[in-house]
């Protein structure tokens, strides 16, 4: 054997033993960076993102531990979402109430919380989607007036970034539609061009 040859050897050994002896980190909260860039691409990919929330579904939806809990239920909640911005039915309002009741609880603990504060005004929006899709009209403009509430006494307008300036102009403009469709052209109106402020 040649010298080079050997000395080759050692140093692939060398960055073998290495490699192998770096440091793991342990995720407390699995999927949460999958969720982030799920949540990145649903906007200009809406299919894309479905399609990777089922193909995460039964890792999930099989993990019991109470720690995964709100994964769970956020991953439930880009789901809804997911499903509405492709045209499929929401799958059921009782999944959408165990989401509402577990940011609600969450939300009157910590209430300077931004996130979950917008999280919290997105699973009403998503729970008047389901009973919009019920013909459930009061129920409908109930979820979407409580999903206002929340982004406009939480965000003030110097705190609003562009997707949660985006989403309250989608609010304003499901509760025109709604109004319209009642025949309420006057509040309609009202709402329509405030979805443009």
């Amino acid at each position: 054997m040649k010298p080079w040859t050997l000395t080759g050897l050692k140093i692939l050994c060398l960055f073998l033993v290495l490699l192998s002896c770096t440091r793991k980190t342990v995720d407390l909260y699995p999927g949460q960076n999958d969720f982030e860039d799920i949540s990145a691409l649903m906007t200009p990919c809406p299919d894309s993102a479905l399609n990777l929330l089922l193909q995460m579904r039964d890792s999930i939806e099989s993990t019991e531990e109470p720690v995964v809990r709100p994964t769970y239920l956020k991953y439930r909640l880009l789901l809804s979402e997911a499903l509405f911005k492709n045209n499929y039915q929401q799958p059921d309002t009782f999944t959408i109430n165990k989401i509402i009741n577990f940011y609600d609880s969450l939300g009157t603990i910590m209430h300077d919380n931004k996130e979950l504060q917008f999280q919290r005004a997105r699973s009403y929006y998503y729970q008047g989607v389901t009973r919009q899709e019920q013909d459930d009209i009061v129920g409908t403009c109930q979820a979407f007036l409580n999903s206002l509430e929340i982004m406009e006494t939480n965000f003030a307008e110097k705190d609003r970034d562009y997707d949660k300036i985006r989403f309250m102009a989608l609010i304003y403009t499901r509760l025109g539609e709604l109004f319209y469709q009642e025949y309420a052209v006057t509040i309609s109106k009202t709402l329509y061009l405030k979805s443009y402020d």
